[in-house]
């Protein structure tokens, strides 16, 4: 009897394992089935774009989130940059109608949404007098520029950190993108060239970004540095481009980003006599154009299109009357895909080369020295001095100023030199 119970019990004990090991391989099923779904739902937000950024204002690239640093600014950043027991920060900001977030809203708006009192604003033509910074704890700079030294905007960057200095007002800048990419090009400004178009030695086209600049003007030129500090971009990428800026047009002439492109080297073509660039029309800052009488040949025409295209830019025949001036101007109008292909300042060496070697008389404007920041680059066209004397100190400068200026690179890839070249 005592064995007949014994077998009975090994028997239940064998039944009670069998149910257990059902009820695990159940728990493994149900683990399995939890891991595939986790795999396929919740991976591939982590390293992919999320399926709202393709369409979103924010794709600027398909890798993260890009914000500019007026949309990363909160008011704890206020507060652990400038510790204080009073709650509200008088702001003066110097701003001008590029100062929107990517989806359009003004920066005074979200200053204030973020607790900031805007007591002051300055626009890009104001000087900033002591008298103005009264009543104000600091100063916040918020402008989009060109990406091109002789931009206005820019200058009025330099001018902003030198106030705060001079006034030992904090000063914040909102970073904001490099719109011609990483190129780092042309002459630097000569010491007795310095002039409000351009006010530091750095190169023609700088490719860095607002912020960057800005360190690098109150680093290297100033005696006295200012309380300075950047609220950076998120997710920047200097070699990737930028789909959607500007928000609005940059100045009244620079109406796109079509025309900034075109401005990096049109630019100084503008102090040029006798070339037109549509200034005042709609196609300003877009087109190369001279007045009829000069009797520039349609095969001429073809040529520069064919020198055009074959540096990156797409451009078709065009021909309007000014009824100011009572006279037809004829030329080409331009079209730049991809501004990371383009060197602005080899290109613009190109262009009036080939119109000096077209039998067309150029006439430099006394801006053109001071906007160039060197008198080499005139002598060149003129043919007093050489390219090879032109080279060196362009390559050289180059070279010096990207070492001098490394320290202050805040993304990457760091930026990249473009050596004179116009073979």
């Amino acid at each position: 009897m005592g064995r007949i119970i014994c077998k009975m019990i090994k028997m239940g004990g064998i039944r009670m394992l069998g149910g257990a090991e059902k009820l695990l391989n159940g728990i493994f099923s149900v683990f399995k089935i939890f891991s595939l779904l986790l795999i396929i739902l919740i991976l591939p937000r982590l390293f992919f774009p999320r399926a709202h950024m393709r369409n979103s204002h924010f794709a600027y690239s398909q890798q993260g989130d890009f914000r500019l640093g007026l949309e990363n600014i909160q008011r704890k950043m206020i507060q652990d940059i400038f510790p204080s027991n009073n709650l509200t920060y008088n702001v003066g900001l110097i701003t001008n109608q590029t100062g929107k977030s990517q989806q359009g809203i003004k920066n005074t708006h979200i200053l204030k949404n973020a607790g900031l009192n805007i007591k002051k604003i300055f626009d890009s033509k104001n000087t900033i007098s002591n008298d103005a910074l009264k009543n104000v704890d600091l100063l916040i700079f918020d402008m989009q520029n060109c990406g091109v030294r002789h931009d206005i905007y820019i200058n009025k960057l330099f001018q902003s950190i030198e106030t705060a200095s001079i006034n030992k007002k904090p000063i914040i800048v909102l970073d904001r993108p490099n719109l011609l990419g990483p190129q780092m090009e042309g002459p630097l400004v000569e010491p007795d060239l310095k002039s409000e178009t351009s006010l530091a030695p750095i190169p023609m086209r700088y490719g860095m970004t607002v912020g960057e600049i800005a360190l690098f003007y109150n680093k290297n030129m100033l005696k006295k540095p200012a309380n300075l500090h950047i609220i950076p971009m998120k997710n920047y990428r200097r070699n990737r481009h930028i789909k959607n800026q500007p928000l609005s047009q940059m100045s009244q002439n620079i109406k796109n980003i079509n025309s900034c492109y075109c401005y990096s080297f049109l630019g100084l073509l503008q102090e040029i006599k006798p070339f037109h660039l549509g200034i005042g029309t709609d196609k300003s800052l877009e087109c190369i154009l001279l007045p009829d009488t000069i009797l520039f040949s349609k095969k001429k025409w073809k040529e520069l299109h064919k020198l055009l295209k074959s540096n990156g830019i797409a451009n078709s025949f065009y021909r309007y009357f000014d009824g100011n001036k009572k006279i037809y101007f004829s030329g080409l109008q331009l079209k730049i895909n991809d501004i990371f292909k383009i060197c602005s300042f080899n290109l613009l060496l190109k262009i009036t080369n080939f119109f000096k070697n077209s039998g067309v008389k150029m006439e430099f404007s006394k801006q053109f020295d001071t906007a160039a920041g060197t008198t080499k680059v005139r002598e060149f066209l003129e043919g007093k001095t050489s390219y090879q004397k032109l080279k060196k100190i362009v390559d050289k400068d180059l070279r010096k100023f990207f070492r001098q200026a490394s320290s202050c690179f805040l993304y990457t890839p760091f930026p990249k030199i473009e050596y004179l070249d116009i073979s």
